[in-house]
């Protein structure tokens, strides 16, 4: 089976495209899209980071950190712009470059010499009647230790006691 296809021959000067020339709203389109990349995509990432780069220029030693990997820690030392060595145990130091420093946790007031806070001194405890005060230390004297009484895990059944009829 053959299909006819008629075709229409156009006389000289009848293109519409010609006659009308360039649209410019035929850009309006690409021109929003770029506007709304910037606003949702472009801007809030500069604005992102521009904030680690000055968490990070804000290092100090002490402040507690979380790394990239999910490491936390403390920093013991800042070496240069960087290279940071972080404690994340006792007498365990690592070696990280400054940017795989995800975030501060805790920050570490620097005080200029001589200053004092009333948030650097140990704040005293309030007394309350719902501040149980510690145990006294018992003396070495010739009683005897009370027996331990078995506990309970949390989630375990404790044994039932025979009933006397």
């Amino acid at each position: 089976m053959f299909f006819a296809v008629t075709a229409f021959a156009q006389t000289p000067g009848s293109n519409p495209a010609a006659a009308v020339g360039f649209d410019p709203m035929s850009l309006l389109p690409f021109v929003l899209i770029i506007v709304v990349f910037y606003f949702l995509i472009f801007r809030p990432q500069q604005k992102r980071m521009k904030q680690q780069k000055e968490m990070l220029s804000s290092l100090r030693r002490g402040d507690k950190v979380v790394t990239t990997g999910g490491i936390f820690g403390t920093v013991s030392r800042l070496e240069n712009d960087q290279e940071v060595h972080v404690e994340i145990a006792p007498n365990v130091v690592i070696r990280l470059n400054r940017a795989s420093v995800s975030d501060i946790l805790t920050k570490t007031n620097v005080q200029p010499q001589g200053v004092e806070s009333a948030a650097v001194k140990p704040v005293e405890a309030a007394k309350s009647p719902t501040v149980a005060k510690p145990a006294a230390k018992p003396s070495q004297s010739s009683k005897k230790p009370a027996a331990a009484k078995p506990v309970a895990k949390k989630g375990s059944v404790a044994p039932k006691k025979p009933v006397k009829k």
